[in-house]
């Protein structure tokens, strides 16, 4: 029997869902879940559009004074479009901001900031908190405009959907900021387009991202464009599409910087995906690992990068810049269509990299390789290099290599024994 003015959870593992029934007002919102072990709720607040709690989430959240974690909240967004204008969503610790589907649930704002802070952003995460199933479109009126924002916080992001559009062209836009944070997104969507500087996910500060099942794409952005930018972070991309195209300036599919006094950074791609096409200048880069310090490698497995440069000047797959060394295996990368040079991979000096069971095409070089001085060294096994002459200064180590007509090159690379 349930008393008039109780909240009663009743938990379906069969359809991994669980349904909010409040007696008193006859609501009923059903929440989607990812698993079969969800934590026991103290506190539910429900928005929506008639007979909730409330009609906006930012009150929801704005009427929480004591979350902690003996005393979680869960607000349970239901269907609906809910105008939010230049309006804020800030999350309290221990809480859980839930939509009804990314589909059904659908945030409309036009939020930012003339500053790169907190003050940009439509969601501003706290640690222990988490956003799921719901979608997130932002109009960009301003410098700054972020769809997510976390500092200092440990947060997951799940079943979420970004759009940002029409942004000022000397703006700075982010579907996803990560500031100094510990952040789990899975089965995200961001969609980035006609603003200026673009970036899909932008991870920095020493953050450590784990992404996995998620889509981000940026075009006809009128100055630099990313797919993800990372900068002293450690982070791990599972299952994973990166598209940048139609770029006024540079464009990157990912792009992963650190600097030699910061936490040594880690990149690890799996089953990821990049593409990037349609360059009007500038350099056109699938991956940029620009992180120093010799001890640092990024890994990358079973993973596609393709950069058809348009009319940009140059291309490269992937390009090493410092000190560091790249692990490659069961990889395609292809580059061309550049007005200058296109390179499948390109080592700066002091770098140097393992390829095992890959595809390298560049139009002009399938691998450059920087030198002399301290000269950049690849270790190519079991693979294929099919594009145009390797060139450079610097040295190959090759076993099992064919180049694209089947023929096995020397232990240099170069021509057939």
């Amino acid at each position: 029997m349930i008393n008039r003015g109780t909240t009663l959870a009743f938990l379906s593992l069969a359809l991994f869902s669980i349904t909010f029934v409040v007696a008193a007002q006859n609501k009923v919102v059903v929440v989607p879940l990812f698993g079969d072990d969800p934590k026991q709720i103290a506190n539910v607040l429900v928005v929506a559009k008639q007979n909730g709690d409330f009609t906006s989430p930012v009150a929801a959240l704005n009427s929480i004074t004591d979350a902690s974690k003996s005393n979680p909240y869960l607000v349970a967004i239901a269907p609906g479009e809910y105008q939010l204008g230049t309006a804020q969503i800030v999350l309290k610790p221990y809480v859980e901001l839930v939509g009804s589907g990314k589909i059904v649930t659908r945030l409309i704002a036009s939020r930012g900031s003339a500053t790169d802070d907190a003050t940009a952003a439509v969601i501003v995460a706290a640690d222990n908190s988490s956003i799921s199933n719901l979608s997130l479109e932002n109009t960009r009126v301003n410098t700054s405009s972020f769809g997510i924002y976390s500092e200092d916080a440990k947060v997951t992001i799940k079943n979420v959907s970004i759009t940002m559009e029409n942004g000022p062209a000397s703006g700075f836009h982010v579907g996803i900021l990560n500031d100094t944070s510990e952040v789990e997104i899975s089965h995200v969507d961001i969609d980035l387009s006609d603003g200026g500087q673009q970036i899909g996910i932008f991870s920095r500060n020493n953050s450590k991202v784990k992404i996995d099942h998620s889509r981000a794409e940026s075009s006809a952005g009128s100055s630099f464009q990313y797919g993800i930018l990372g900068f002293n972070s450690e982070t791990t991309v599972n299952h994973t599409t990166l598209n940048v195209t139609g770029g006024a300036s540079r464009q990157w599919g990912y792009s992963a910087g650190g600097s030699a006094s910061g936490t040594t950074p880690h990149l690890e791609l799996n089953h990821v995906t990049i593409s990037l096409s349609d360059g009007v200048t500038n350099d056109q880069l699938g991956l940029e690992l620009a992180i120093q310090g010799a001890s640092n490698t990024t890994v990358i497995r079973n993973s596609k990068i393709t950069v058809d440069a348009g009319s940009a000047a140059f291309a490269a797959g992937i390009s090493l810049l410092q000190a560091g060394h790249l692990e490659m295996s069961n990889t395609d990368i292809a580059a061309s269509g550049a007005s200058g040079s296109s390179l499948g991979v390109t080592q700066n000096i002091s770098t140097t990299s393992t390829i095992r069971a890959s595809r390298i095409f560049g139009t002009d070089s399938s691998i450059f390789l920087g030198g002399p001085g301290n000269p950049a060294l690849a270790y190519v096994s079991d693979s294929f290099m099919e594009g145009g002459t390797n060139l450079g200064s610097g040295n190959f180590r090759c076993s099992f290599v064919f180049n694209g007509f089947g023929s096995q090159l020397d232990s240099n690379c170069a021509s057939g024994p």
